[in-house]
This record gives structure tokens, sequence and C-alpha cells, in this order.
């Protein structure tokens, strides 16, 4: 019943770097021509933040010389193609200099890059360094990528304790993919983890939170069988649902066939609990 580690592609968004927001970026706008490099990366997300994304990209690329936050924003503007066409290349040469600056998120992004080959050669041994230098000033996400890099040997020394480490701190601040392989972990036993049922099914209805329709699935089979869990059929064949709903392919027949041993009312009983989930999560 265990289901394959997913990966997960990160699409890089283009968003501020900064904490900036003006209902009217016009306001900021004479200090921006007055050639102040923080003015011009403030007015450059408040022109952003309006959805003016090509605007913002031209100051952007004024202010990014001189400032690490605009150069970070620019390259994900690059990265995205908002505002521009899309150029990875020049994007990796701004992430690097504004990781060079210490700004997690660039380094983050620049770990990335190198781990998926983008606008940069694929290497993965660089992709370890800028995803662990993130992932050690608490960036979920590289936290998740990093960890499951140490776990396996992938571009740094493997080492399950390092790597289980940022992996539960990835998990404990949300992050979906974290969850759910943390939950396959503590089912299988593998990784270093403990076997524990139990702990696995905690792991899978956090990560069910996000839809994920691995953790769904896994959800609906420890119902089934009462692994983990109290055996429960409606409960199981709610989770079957809810994984075929979120993409599974296998949930449907898992679903029917959980379906064949409850009474109508418990039939009903499930659509009634597969609505209720959906609605509270809308």
């Amino acid at each position: 019943m265990t289901k394959l580690l997913v990966s997960v592609f990160i699409a890089a968004v283009c968003l501020p770097a900064g904490v900036v927001a003006a209902s009217e970026p016009e306001s900021l706008r004479q200090a921006a021509e007055e050639g102040a490099t923080e003015d011009q990366y403030r007015y450059a997300a408040a022109l952003e933040a309006a959805g003016q994304y090509k605007r913002a990209v031209r100051w952007y690329e004024r202010a990014a010389g001189d400032s690490p936050e605009a150069a970070l924003a620019l390259a994900e503007c690059l990265l995205d193609g908002r505002g521009t066409r899309a150029d990875p290349v020049k994007a990796v040469a701004l992430l690097k200099d504004a990781s060079g600056a210490g700004l997690v998120r660039a380094q983050y992004l620049l770990g990335l890059q190198y781990q998926e080959g983008n606008g940069v050669g694929h290497d993965v041994e660089a992709a370890a360094r800028w995803l662990g230098a993130a992932a050690d000033s608490g960036h979920a996400g590289a936290q998740m990528r990093a960890g499951l890099m140490a776990l396996n040997g992938v571009g740094m020394r493997r080492d399950a304790g390092i790597g289980l480490a940022w992996l539960r701190d990835a998990a404990h601040a949300g992050d979906e993919t974290a969850q759910l392989n943390l939950g396959l972990f503590h089912l299988s036993g593998r990784a270093g983890v403990k076997q524990d049922d139990a702990a696995a099914a905690r792991w899978f209805h956090k990560a069910a939170e996000h839809r994920n329709a691995t953790a769904l699935f896994n959800l609906g089979a420890l119902y089934a069988r009462g692994t983990g869990v109290d055996q429960d059929l409606v409960e199981a064949h709610k989770w079957f649902e809810l994984a075929r709903l979120a993409g599974d392919q296998t949930a449907g027949q898992a679903r029917d066939q959980v379906g064949g041993a409850l009474t109508p009312a418990g039939l009903r009983r499930s659509a009634q609990l597969v609505d209720a989930w959906l609605g509270e999560r809308r």
C-alpha cells in the first residue's frame, strides 16, 4: 500500500523580496526618481503589488545593482517571465549576487536552479550547498529538499541524522512533501526512522490537509486495515474518495472495494463526511 516518494517541482513565483505595500504606487515615484536605491526598490515592489509588472521590472533593473532585494525580485520575475521575457541565465546571475549577500530565499532559489539545471548546469553539489545554507537559516522548502538529499547522499555525504532533522523541521513548518515522506518513512521503517504506523497516520493526516493524493490514499488504506488507527470502513471509504478527487488513479477501485462492505447508511455517511471535509477547506 506504500506509495512511491514524490518529487515536487516548485515553480518560481515573481513576488517582492521585501515587505512593501502601497495602495498608490505613484506616491513613491518622486522619491524613486531622485535615485536612492531603496526608494527605487520600494517603488518597484509597489508597482508589482499593483499588477504593473512591466514597470516594476524596469525599476527593479535600476535598483538591482546596489540592492540584493531588488536583484532577488528581478530574478524571480525573470524565472517566471512576468513583466519581461523569461531569462533563467540572467536570473541565476542575479540570484548569485543576492545569495552572496545572505538573502535566504535567494539561496533557496539558486539551489533549485542548480538542482534542476535551469539557467545553469545541473550540479547536485552546488544545489546541496545552497539548499543547505537556506535550510540552516530555517527555510522550510530548502529543509525538505536538503533533507532528502542528505538522506540519499545526493550532492553531500549521506547523513540520516541531519537529513531527518531538516525533514522534521520542514514538516513541522507545514511542508507537504516533508510531511508525506515522514509518514512513508514511519510506515516502512526506512531512513533510520522507527517503524510506527500511528506516527505514519499522524503525518499523513497533516499532508492530507494539503490535499496530497498519496497521503489521502494511505489514510484510506490505514483505516481499512486498522493499522495505526482504529479500523473504520466508513473513514476508509471517505479517504479513498478524497484521494480519487485529488487525482489518485487507483483510489476509485479501492473505494469501491471498501464500499462493498458498507451498508447504504454507511455509504451515505461517507458521502456526508467527504462533503463536510471539503466544505471546511474551501
